[in-house]
């Protein structure tokens, strides 16, 4: 692998060899964890260990320190002792490494005077020398593409999202997660207390990676926040950039403190600059998947106009309470449409209004392509929704030999004939293998599916306003 410009950060995420330091067969070994990340990735450069107390550790040659591997070495995970730290980055200073994930804590999140200077120590011997430090107290790099990772269970695919997190647990929950909806990641950067590398950086790399072409952040703080809102900024201009911030109540900040290091700051005055910055904000990790989904799978919106179908006149009239609260629209339909859509729906019960009540003729799987066809034909319709509800399929499942899979692949055959933006509102259910097994086929097909109306619409209402704010850049 031919190391590229250091000027774009592509060298950290395409290094010729990877070390990790403190590895071992043990259960409970952090470096041994990430070792076997690296190896199931099947990383294509070389693989070493340092720890002078093995010889090989899972079949990967082992060296008493780093300056004594004979290869080139490019990046290097730590996962020692913090006191360890010092001699280890003059040992990476002497080899020419590239950059450095610390996972070990102990530093200035600590919130003491030895754990500062412990850190400013480390960034002084690598600031000299040019070598970038990720971390410390950080899960570090996962990039799929590459055969970086700082897990064994995440995603071999890779995909168009990245990612920088001061916090490996969301990095970690945020990936897997995700990838349950078929939504994958470029790159992924877990920065920790941001001694060195951090979201700014990161941010304006992104804004440029071709890989890249949406952007989930969660912060808890910034040693510079009025040049990471500019990042976030400036990047958002090019492309959508998700913010999930910690630390905005009074609890949560001295939390922060505890985790990262970070200085919170206000949380109003957060929420204020964010909104400034052209930041998506989200309130939950929840919000985050659900407009990351969103961006990934549903048309671009052109409006806030909803044509909805479901099988249930009582879930109708909520539906359209809750998108009507929302701040959106269920324009009734024309003369017309109600006229064509009669001769389909016709059975008693039904309604061919706007929400259209189905009914019974929801059983009728030769009908969706008819119904869907003349809404998305209609002008007066910006967005096309879907409300499942497995509750009535399974009852038939019993009767009907694979029921489920007739209505899956009626429904699969109208929803890939629509042009305008569509999703589908598949509730949780107790029969959650049915519902289960009609979401994945969906999103196979890139239909975005949410398990209520409101995570829908919030999540799309994120989409429309950044494409509003850059139409009017």
């Amino acid at each position: 692998m031919e190391i590229k410009s250091k000027t774009n950060l592509d060298y950290i995420f395409s290094p010729r060899s990877v070390v990790v330091v403190g590895a071992s067969e043990a259960l409970q070994n952090a470096g041994g964890r990430f070792l076997k990340s690296i190896l199931k990735m099947d990383f294509k450069g070389d693989v070493y260990v340092v720890n002078p107390n093995a010889e090989k550790v899972f079949d990967c040659k082992s060296y008493p320190k780093i300056s004594d591997i004979p290869g080139v070495v490019d990046h290097v995970i730590v996962s020692v002792p913090s006191k360890h730290l010092p001699a280890i980055i003059e040992d990476c200073v002497e080899k020419s490494v590239n950059s450095v994930a610390i996972f070990t804590s102990g530093f200035s999140e600590s919130g003491t005077k030895e754990g500062k200077e412990l850190e400013d120590k480390l960034i002084n011997i690598a600031s000299r020398n040019g070598l970038r430090i990720i971390g410390p107290n950080c899960m570090g790099i996962y990039c799929p593409q590459n055969g970086l990772s700082f897990r064994m269970d995440l995603p071999l695919q890779s995909g168009d999202i990245a990612m920088i997190s001061q916090s490996g647990g969301i990095a970690i929950t945020t990936v897997l997660s995700a990838s349950e909806k078929n939504n994958y990641f470029s790159k992924v950067v877990s920065f920790g207390n941001e001694s060195d590398l951090g979201p700014c950086e990161l941010l304006e790399y992104f804004k440029d990676d071709d890989e890249t072409s949406l952007i989930l952040a969660y912060i808890e703080g910034s040693k510079n926040s009025a040049k990471l809102l500019s990042a976030i900024k400036n990047t958002s201009s090019k492309k959508p950039v998700i913010v999930l911030k910690g630390g905005l109540t009074a609890a949560g900040a001295k939390a922060v403190s505890s985790h990262t290091g970070a200085m919170a700051g206000a949380g109003i005055a957060w929420q204020a600059a964010l909104r400034q910055s052209m930041a998506l904000q989200v309130s939950s990790m929840e919000e985050m998947l659900d407009t990351a989904h969103a961006f990934s799978f549903l048309k671009r919106p052109s409006g806030k106009r909803l044509g909805i179908v479901s099988i249930s006149g009582g879930l109708i009239v909520n539906i359209t309470d809750l998108a009507i609260k929302m701040d959106y629209e269920i324009p009734p339909f024309n003369k017309k449409l109600k006229q064509e859509l009669g001769e389909i729906i016709n059975t008693p019960g039904t309604a061919v209004q706007n929400p259209v009540d189905m009914a019974v003729n929801f059983f009728y799987p030769q009908n969706y392509s008819k119904v869907f066809n003349l809404l998305d034909r209609d002008d007066s319709l910006d967005i096309l929704a879907m409300h499942i509800c497995i509750e009535y399929i399974a009852v038939l499942n019993h009767s009907i030999s694979q029921y489920s899979e007739i209505l899956i692949n009626a429904m699969a055959e109208a929803f890939a004939e629509i042009k305008k933006p569509f999703f589908i509102i598949l509730p949780y259910t107790i029969n959650d293998e049915i519902r289960k097994g009609f979401e994945n086929r969906f999103i196979k097909l890139k239909i975005p599916v949410f398990p209520t109306i409101e995570r829908a619409l919030t999540a799309i209402n994120h989409c429309t306003t950044y494409y509003n704010k850059v139409k009017n850049i």
